[in-house]
C-alpha cells in the first residue's frame, strides 16, 4: 500500500488558527511578560507540573498537602515600600489611628448578629469588642492572624498569611500605649435616646442588655412549635365556623325582610284593586243609567282622567278603553255626518287629546310620553280613520268647501304622521273622481273644484296635476277642434304648470287637430267663404302661443289659399276685387304678421298679384309647389336620421301619449321609461313591455302599434 500524506485539517489545527494563543496549561511568567519570545528552558529543573490526578501507587490519603514550590515569590521580599512610605508622609503612624490627631479608627467594621429579632438599636451600639477583657488573664499566648502586605504576585493563589505569637501582657502593654483621644464633645444618637460623651472611647461600651442564659432543648422548642400551630388551626376553624354563621344569619335576616317587603306590596296592591275595581263598578252603573250616547261619553272620559295614572298603569287601566269606550265610540260614529256635523264629536277627542298629550309622571322617561300618545294615535287609526274614509268615498269631491271645513276643524285633534295618511285619502279619492269626470259637459270642468285643494295638499296636489292632464290627453284625442267651449277648461290651468310645459303640452295635444281640422273642414271660396274652420283656432290665441297658432295657419290655410288665388288669376280676373279680398285676407291675420310665416305667406300673394297685373304668368310659389311629394320625402329622410328612441317618442307626442323616462334602472343598466301607464325599456332597437301579472316573465317584447293602442285603450 503507498503511503501518502493526507492535507485535510483537523481540529488542533482550526482552533490554533482561531485562537493563535491558545495553551493547554497555565502561562509561565516568562509567558506572561514576553508572551512568543519567552524561553522555554528557564524552567527549574526541579519544578513540576501540577498534579491533577492521584499517584501512580493509588494512594488514597485524603489531607495529602502539596509541596511548596522553593523560592515562590521571592523577588518581592525586598520592594522599596513605596504605599507605607506615602502613608508616612501623610501622618499615618504604625498601630495608631486614621487622620491628622490619630482619632480614626483602627480596625475595620466588622458584621456581628444582633442577639435577639428586635428593630435597630433595642440592644444598644452593636460595634464589636476587638479590645479583649482584662479581667480574663490567659496563661497561654493568643495566636493573632494578621494578614500581611498584599503582594502583586503573577499567580491565582490564595494570599499567604504569618502569624504572631503575642501574649496577653503584650496586648495590654500596646493598649496602654495608644495614644489618648482628645476630649471632643460626642453626641450618640444610635440608642432609644441621645446620649452626650467626650471622647470617642466611650462610645464603644455597650449598653448592658439583660440577658438570660441561653439554652437549647430542640424537643421542647418542636414541641412548643407544634402547639402553636394547632392553636392556630384551632382559632383559624372557629373564626370561619363564626364567620359562616353570620353569614347564615344575615342571609336568613335578607330574605325575612325582602319576604316582609313583598307582603306590604301584595297587601298594597290588594287595597289598589280593590279600589279600582269599585271605580270601575261605580263607572258601569253611572253609564247603565245614562240614556244618552254622548253623556255616556263624557262620563267615561272623566272617569278615565282620574284612574289612568301610574298608580293603576300596571293593572293595564288603558284595557279599559278596548272594552267600554270602544263600543261607545264606535256607535257614536255610526251616527255621525262628518262633513255635515263637522264638530259634533270634536269635544270627545280634544278632551282625550289634551289629556294624552299632558301626561307626564314621575319616571319622566320618554317612552312613557310616547305611549301615551300612542293610545290616543290607535283610537284615531282603529275608529275614526276608517268612518272618515267611508264618508269621503261616498261624498262628491266637487262639494270641497264642506271637506275643507271639516279638515280644518280636525287638523289640531289628529297627530302629524296620521294627518298625511289623511291627506293621501283626500288625494286618493280626488285621483278616482277625476279619471271618472266626462269633460264634454262644462260643469265637469275639474278647475273649479280640484285647485281648491292645493294649499291643502301643498306639494301632494302634483300627483292630482298629472290625473287631471291625463284626463285632459285622453279627451284631446277624441275632441273636435270646432267645440270652443274647452278653451275655458283650459284656460285656468296655465298657471298652474310652468310656460314651457304647458305650451309643449297644448302643442302635442292640439296642432295635430288644428291641422287636420283645417284641411277637412276650411274651404277657400271667394264668393261665399265660411271662415268658422278657421275661426274656431283663432280663439285659442289668448291659451295657445301666438307662435304655435302662425305656424298652424302656415302649415293648414297657406297651401289652399295659394291654390285658389293662382287659379283665379290666371282667369283674368278683376283685380278690384282680388284686391279687396287680398285685404280681407291680411286683415283677418293682422296679429300674427309679425311672424315670418304669415309675413312670408301675403309677400308671396302680393308678387303673384304684380305678375297678373303686368300680364305675365302667374306662378306657383316654389315652396308650395309639389308639397305633398316634397313633405314625404323629408319626412322619409327624416325617419332615416331618426333613432328608434326618437321614433317612440313622436308616436307617443303624436297620440298625447306621456313618455318620461325614470328613476328604475335595469339589472344591465337599461333606463325604464314611462309610457302612458305602462313601463318599457328599449333594448337594440326592440320594446320591452312590463308583465305585472307574470313573475316568470316579467318583461315581454312588443311593436310599437300594439303598445300605442294598449295606451290608448288603458
Amino acid at each position: 500500500m503507498d503511503e501518502y500524506e493526507g492535507f485535510d485539517l483537523t481540529e488542533n489545527e482550526i482552533e490554533s488558527a482561531i485562537n493563535p494563543g491558545r495553551r493547554g496549561r497555565k502561562l509561565t511568567k516568562d509567558e506572561q511578560i514576553y508572551g512568543i519570545w519567552a524561553e522555554t528552558d528557564e524552567r527549574p529543573a526541579k519544578q513540576r507540573k501540577p498534579k491533577f490526578g492521584p499517584d501512580i501507587q493509588m494512594k488514597t490519603e485524603k489531607n495529602k498537602t502539596k509541596r511548596q514550590e522553593e523560592e515562590f515569590a521571592s523577588w518581592e521580599k525586598h520592594t522599596t515600600g513605596f504605599g507605607s512610605k506615602m502613608l508616612e508622609k501623610m501622618g499615618f503612624k504604625p498601630g495608631m489611628g486614621l487622620g491628622k490627631h490619630g482619632s480614626g479608627i483602627i480596625e475595620p467594621i466588622q458584621a456581628v448578629s444582633r442577639p435577639g429579632r428586635a428593630a435597630l438599636g433595642a440592644y444598644g451600639a452593636e460595634a464589636s469588642e476587638n479590645v479583649p477583657s482584662e479581667t480574663k488573664p490567659s496563661p497561654k499566648p493568643v495566636e493573632s492572624k494578621i494578614s500581611a502586605a498584599r503582594v502583586p504576585t503573577w499567580k491565582k493563589t490564595q494570599e499567604p498569611h504569618s502569624y504572631i505569637k503575642k501574649t496577653f501582657e503584650e496586648l495590654v502593654k500596646e493598649a496602654q500605649t495608644a495614644t489618648t483621644y482628645e476630649a471632643i464633645k460626642v453626641i450618640d444618637m444610635t440608642g432609644a435616646d441621645a446620649k452626650v460623651s467626650y471622647g470617642y472611647d466611650s462610645i464603644s461600651i455597650k449598653a448592658e442588655v439583660q440577658t438570660t442564659a441561653n439554652f437549647q432543648l430542640p424537643e421542647l422548642t418542636h414541641n412548643l412549635k407544634l402547639i402553636v400551630n394547632m392553636t392556630e388551626k384551632s382559632l383559624i376553624s372557629q373564626l370561619k365556623k363564626v364567620q359562616i354563621k353570620k353569614d347564615v344569619n344575615a342571609s336568613f335576616a335578607n330574605e325575612k325582610q325582602a319576604i316582609t317587603d313583598s307582603i306590604q306590596n301584595i297587601t298594597s296592591e290588594i287595597e289598589k284593586l280593590n279600589h279600582l275595581s269599585d271605580n270601575i263598578e261605580n263607572l258601569k252603573l253611572a253609564l247603565d243609567y245614562c240614556p244618552d250616547l254622548h253623556e255616556k261619553l263624557e262620563i267615561f272620559i272623566d272617569s278615565f282622567e282620574l284612574l289612568y295614572n301610574e298608580e293603576f298603569m300596571e293593572f293595564g287601566i288603558d284595557g279599559l278603553i278596548g272594552g267600554i269606550f270602544y263600543p261607545l265610540l264606535i256607535e257614536a260614529l255610526n251616527y255621525w255626518d262628518p262633513f255635515h256635523e263637522p264638530e259634533k264629536l270634536t269635544p270627545f277627542f280634544s278632551k282625550l287629546y289634551s289629556f294624552f298629550n299632558s301626561v307626564k309622571w314621575e319616571t319622566g322617561n320618554i317612552s312613557d310620553s310616547y305611549q301615551h300618545q300612542e293610545i290616543y294615535n290607535k283610537i284615531v287609526i282603529d275608529l275614526w280613520i276608517p268612518r272618515f274614509a267611508q264618508a269621503l268615498i261616498q261624498i262628491n269631491m266637487k262639494e270641497y268647501p264642506e271637506i275643507l271645513v271639516f279638515l280644518k276643524i280636525w287638523r289640531n285633534l289628529i297627530t302629524p304622521y296620521l294627518w298625511n295618511e289623511v291627506l293621501k285619502s283626500v288625494m286618493n279619492c280626488l285621483i278616482i273622481q277625476i279619471q271618472d269626470l266626462d269633460l264634454s259637459q262644462r260643469s265637469n270642468y275639474p278647475h273649479s273644484w280640484v285647485l281648491g285643494y292645493s294649499d291643502l295638499l301643498a306639494d301632494d296636489i302634483q300627483q292630482v296635476y298629472k290625473a287631471v292632464f291625463k284626463k285632459f290627453m285622453l279627451y284631446f284625442q277624441k275632441w273636435d277642434p270646432a267645440d270652443t267651449g274647452c278653451i275655458d277648461m283650459i284656460r285656468p290651468w296655465i298657471t298652474v304648470l310652468k310656460k314651457d310645459h304647458m305650451q309643449t303640452f297644448l302643442s302635442r295635444c292640439l296642432v295635430p287637430k288644428f291641422i287636420e281640422h283645417l284641411d277637412k273642414h276650411l274651404v277657400i271660396n271667394p264668393r261665399n267663404q265660411v271662415l268658422e274652420p278657421l275661426t274656431c283656432i283663432l280663439k285659442w290665441s289668448d291659451v295657445v302661443d301666438q307662435h304655435t297658432i302662425a305656424n298652424v295657419i302656415s302649415r293648414g290655410f297657406s297651401r289652399k289659399w295659394f291654390k285658389v288665388l293662382h287659379l283665379w288669376l290666371n282667369s283674368n280676373p278683376n283685380l278690384s276685387d282680388v284686391k279687396k279680398w287680398y285685404s280681407g285676407w291680411k286683415s283677418l291675420f293682422n296679429k300674427y304678421m309679425t311672424y315670418p310665416s304669415i309675413r312670408g305667406i301675403f309677400a308671396q300673394a302680393l308678387e303673384m298679384i304684380e305678375q297678373c297685373m303686368n300680364k305675365e304668368t302667374v306662378s306657383m310659389p316654389e315652396e308650395y309647389v309639389f308639397t305633398i311629394p316634397k313633405q314625404a320625402k323629408e319626412a322619409t329622410a327624416s325617419k332615416v336620421t331618426l333613432t328608434f328612441k326618437e321614433l317612440v317618442e313622436n308616436s307617443a307626442a303624436d297620440n298625447c301619449i306621456i313618455f318620461t323616462p325614470t328613476s328604475r334602472k335595469r339589472p344591465d343598466g337599461k333606463t325604464v321609461y314611462q309610457f302612458g301607464k305602462d313601463f318599457i325599456y328599449i333594448d337594440r332597437d326592440v320594446i320591452f313591455l312590463e308583465n305585472k301579472q307574470s313573475v316568470a316573465n316579467k318583461w315581454t317584447p312588443i311593436s310599437l302599434a300594439d303598445l300605442v293602442d294598449n295606451s290608448l285603450r288603458s
